[in-house]
């Protein structure tokens, strides 16, 4: 209640607006101030003063009023606004979550598999160092990376001479997109020469076997060898004996 003139001032509910009731009567109210104020009364009429007086209070509260039902408008549009927001960005936080959920399930079974896959990988690596060491130690010979995807397999101990070694020379045919070679290897030269030695490369080509490529390639360097001794043996008994002729008739001649 007003303290000064004795009425009752209309309340403003929560939502910033006049209830209907207060609105009607003030819309009464302001249509008999405005005849009152019209009519034209003694100055010195005391209601006609208070009348003014009161329209005039009337009018500013109202203002009031209406500047603070704007600014919670205001507000409540500003708090709707960051209230999308909130849930736009919630939704975002959301998807992302569900992604790195994902992601980290993903990996999790891609490590799993990938610790499988190493530990296998292990015991392959395993298994070769185990055979390429019967190789070194039982076919005496090791295995030389050289340029342009070139190797050789060199063989030592096969004669008495340690300085003798065989090797033969392979590359790795070039491969395209998607495709592998048809050929395993490409023979390039084999030194000392054998004659089955295109034989051989087209066995390991077709089959991929190494080993038996490996051994049958070592016992023909050995034969290789035997094969020299032996003439070497000839030939120098062939020396000895032409030696010997050549004596015994320097002998008769001399004779």
């Amino acid at each position: 209640m007003d303290s000064d003139f004795g009425i009752t001032t209309p309340e403003i509910d929560e939502s910033g607006c006049l209830a209907r009731d207060d609105m009607v009567i003030l819309g009464h109210f302001k249509l008999k101030l405005r005849a009152d104020v019209d009519r034209k009364e003694d100055p010195k009429d005391g209601w006609s003063v208070r009348t003014c007086l009161l329209a005039k209070k009337l009018c500013e509260r109202i203002e009031e009023g209406q500047q603070r039902i704007d600014a919670l408008r205001h507000r409540l549009n500003d708090q709707r606004k960051q209230l999308e927001a909130l849930k736009t960005s919630s939704l975002c936080l959301k998807a992302k979550r569900d992604t790195l959920r994902k992601l980290l399930a993903d990996a999790s079974q891609n490590d799993s598999a990938a610790s499988g896959d190493a530990a296998q990988q292990e015991d392959e690596i395993a298994k070769l160092q185990r055979r390429l060491a019967f190789y070194r130690n039982v076919l005496n010979f090791r295995v030389v990376h050289l340029k342009d995807n070139r190797f050789q397999f060199i063989f030592y101990g096969l004669s008495e001479d340690p300085e003798d070694f065989c090797y033969v020379t392979f590359a790795q045919p070039p491969t395209t997109a998607g495709k592998t070679a048809d050929m395993l290897v490409d023979l390039v030269r084999c030194n000392p020469p054998i004659s089955d030695i295109e034989r051989l490369v087209n066995f390991l080509n077709q089959t991929g076997d190494y080993r038996s490529f490996l051994i049958v390639l070592r016992k023909r360097f050995q034969r290789y060898f035997q094969l020299r001794k032996a003439v070497s043996a000839k030939l120098s008994a062939a020396a000895v004996c032409g030696d010997k002729v050549m004596t015994s008739k320097q002998v008769s001649s001399s004779q």
